[in-house]
């Protein structure tokens, strides 16, 4: 907790020197994915890989690889590398739960039952150091020490019993051990307080005199090694470690070797000692070589591993790149893939001279000439992807990898990339067969994500309004909230992973496409019911502002019948004769539906689902013009006649012109219908939710003057009105 703390300030700090124009804080909405960012679904690791991603993070794209040079993986390290079930961390009983690791409540609950042993309620784990000049913070004390701790304090009461003063001295010691995990440096140019400075200084237990219990003194060599290795005085460690192992009659003789090397290797990273680390290599060869040490080789291994990643790191990670090429890692697959992408991290480079997947996945996110020559030297599969990724549609090579991508068969690992970039360059060469080429890919089973990008390529291929509905509707794989590409099922019960509009259709839709086609997209069986739905409601509030009447009763018809709890307002609207007793009867029906808007939403939508409840992030009415300059123009939506995209573009600038403010609009026409018809029963109402508008919806400097004024003009008239008690502010 204190790391992270750590952390956080100095991101705070860096923000307060420097804070990013137009930042802010949450909350994070999930925003839907139709594609995955960095992770795909779960569906990769079984080698149904969808359509790779030069963005992917590298650990997904050795999976990609492994795929497409055709060695799979095995199911033994599909599983190794998949998500692991949640495990319930279990709380000792009695101990109330803290930021802390359950292992230091563990330890704790032993230590506090304990009898005339004063209790504590945490240990900090994590301790202050300079690296490289850099002010940071690591994981001091680990779970086993806290465990072993545990274990041994156990076996210590059986041996001497609660109330014995050897285990009142054993505790004593091993709280001077664990008070070294926390302290470490200062933080520059902070101050300190005599107590902070005091605990910050080393902890270390006191030898015991001649004549102390045996077993006790052996425990007490032990704890003052220890309380030097967590104190960061690793050669008193080193040394203490190696005092313990010339000890015959110690129960820690067997692993102080491999403590003593650990320590070497702490001092190697923490301090930065390279002498520390080659060390610590012979030391840990000796114990792998040893058949008394047996029970330490894997463990050896493992740390052999890390200490030769960083003396030697390219060297390991060729090594590393080569093992996880091939099947036979199995379940320690884990490990080498987080060795290996720490590595790659830490030198900002992998070995790409001296491994063929580094040269791929170098090739792949950071570009290079050299994609073409290498599938044509016989690179297979993952470097005609690469190639396919990086080659422009002016390559010469560009025909010559269409029809290479063309010949790779369904059921192939790479069928899908293959399609995807080479219809990509198909579409600026041949815009018919890449049509041609995204069908069959469509008539194909692929994953979600997959289908969603053909689909995208697909309608941006339309050739007409009926082929635009066909391939518009998507279904999200993933959102985003704080990170990408998190499940769905994260936000169950929050938005709803329905078919449902991306960005590049929504955009057509709201301000290329005119309201004729409007009408007809709500009718139209191309469209699933939903999507129907969302445009009648969008296409009726738009054509009401566009005072288009015909539109506008047809398009309350559509959206009575797909919307039940909205079909009474919108029949009533629809049956009004008057133009001016319509369009107040739909004011009145907007200032009652905050969901409503003229533009059909992407994505989940509007957060709150419900049309007629406030949303408490504000996401009420719209606004048609952002502020801080204009919005990106949308897809040129060529399919359409040049005339329709005509009207539809100059209908969305005279929407921009005639609402583009919510607030603003529905409290003109309310007032101006409230002075024009002051019995109307409806009216006390209507200057309540008009002043509502302009606290919840989006406004600008005029908005302030509407609200005033609906708001005076109800107190004015109706000061004995419910509605008039209940709006005691303008805004």
């Amino acid at each position: 907790m204190r790391y992270l703390r750590i952390v956080l300030s100095l991101i705070a700090a860096a923000l307060v020197v420097d804070p990013p124009q137009g930042a802010g804080c949450g909350p994070f909405l999930p925003e839907a994915q139709f594609g995955y960012m960095h992770n795909p679904g779960p569906e990769f690791l079984r080698g149904d890989l969808g359509i790779i991603r030069p963005q992917y993070f590298r650990r997904n794209l050795v999976v990609a690889y492994r795929y497409l040079s055709g060695a799979p993986l095995t199911a033994e390290e599909i599983a190794a590398l998949g998500p692991k079930p949640a495990q319930q961390e279990v709380w000792p009983q009695g101990v109330q739960q803290f930021g802390g690791p359950v292992a230091v409540a563990r330890w704790l609950a032993a230590r506090n039952a304990v009898p005339g042993v004063a209790p504590l309620k945490n240990i900090e784990v994590y301790r202050d150091t300079l690296i490289g000049g850099y002010y940071a913070a690591y994981r001091n004390c680990l779970d086993d020490a806290f465990d072993t701790a545990a274990a041994t304090l156990a076996k210590r009461l059986a041996q001497w019993g609660g109330t014995s003063p050897q285990v009142a001295e054993w505790v004593r010691g091993q709280d001077q051990v664990f008070a070294n995990c926390e302290g470490g440096e200062p933080m520059p140019g902070q101050p300190e307080t005599p107590e902070q400075a005091a605990a910050r200084q080393p902890h270390i237990p006191a030898a015991l005199t001649a004549g102390a219990d045996p077993l006790l003194a052996a425990d007490r060599q032990y704890q003052i090694a220890a309380a030097a290795f967590y104190a960061a005085k690793y050669q008193d460690a080193e040394a203490g470690f190696r005092a313990v192992a010339a000890n015959a009659g110690s129960p820690w003789r067997d692993s102080a070797p491999y403590l003593a090397a650990r320590t070497l290797i702490r001092r190697g990273t923490v301090a930065g000692s390279r002498d520390a680390l080659v060390a610590a290599e012979a030391a840990l060869r000796e114990i792998r070589g040893d058949p008394r040490q047996a029970r330490w080789h894997g463990s050896a291994q493992g740390l052999l591993d890390f200490v030769a990643s960083r003396l030697r790191p390219d060297d390991r990670m060729a090594e590393l790149g080569a093992a996880l090429s091939r099947p036979g890692l199995g379940a320690g697959i884990a490990q080498a893939m987080t060795n290996y992408t720490a590595l790659w991290d830490r030198q900002n480079k992998g070995p790409a001279e001296r491994s063929d997947i580094a040269d791929w996945i170098t090739t792949l996110q950071s570009g290079g000439p050299h994609a073409i020559e290498r599938w044509r030297g016989g690179g297979g599969a993952a470097w005609l992807v690469a190639a396919l990724v990086l080659t422009k549609p002016d390559d010469p090579a560009a025909p010559e990898l269409i029809a290479a991508a063309r010949d790779i068969p369904l059921g192939n690992p790479a069928y899908a990339s293959a399609a995807y970039y080479g219809i990509l360059l198909q579409t600026a060469l041949h815009q018919d067969d890449a049509r041609r080429w995204a069908d069959e890919a469509l008539a194909a089973k692929l994953p979600p994500g997959a289908r969603n990008s053909f689909l995208a390529e697909r309608m941006s291929l339309a050739r007409d309004w009926p082929e635009f509905l066909r391939y518009a509707p998507r279904i999200p794989v993933a959102a985003t909230a704080v990170v990408a590409d998190e499940p769905l099922a994260n936000y169950r019960g929050e938005v709803t992973p329905d078919v449902t509009f991306d960005r590049d259709a929504a955009a057509i839709l709201n301000r290329r496409v005119p309201l004729d086609l409007w009408v007809d997209a709500a009718g139209n069986a191309l469209l699933p019911e939903r999507l129907r739905a969302a445009v009648a409601r969008a296409g009726w509030v738009r054509a009401v502002l566009l005072d288009r009447a015909t539109q506008a009763r047809a398009l309350a018809l559509h959206a009575a019948g797909l919307h039940p709890g909205l079909a009474a307002p919108l029949r009533q609207y629809a049956a009004e004769n008057a133009p001016d007793a319509r369009r107040f009867a739909a004011v009145f029906f907007m200032l009652r539906t905050p969901g409503l808007a003229p533009l059909v939403r992407e994505g989940f939508g509007r957060y709150t689902a419900h049309l007629d409840k406030i949303d408490s992030l504000r996401d009420n009415w719209w606004q048609l013009q952002m502020p801080g300059g204009p919005t990106p123009a949308p897809p040129s939506a060529d399919f359409l006649p040049p005339d329709a995209r005509a009207r539809g573009g100059q209908e969305w600038q005279m929407l921009v012109a005639a609402a583009p403010s919510a607030p603003n609009y529905l409290a003109a026409q309310t007032l101006a219908w409230a002075r024009a018809h002051p019995a109307d029963p409806r009216v006390p109402e209507a200057l309540h939710l008009a002043v509502r508008a302009t606290r919840y919806g989006p406004g600008d400097p005029a908005t302030r003057a509407f609200s005033r004024q609906a708001f005076q003009l109800l107190h004015a008239r109706y000061p004995r009105s419910d509605w008039a008690r209940k709006t005691r502010y303008w805004y």
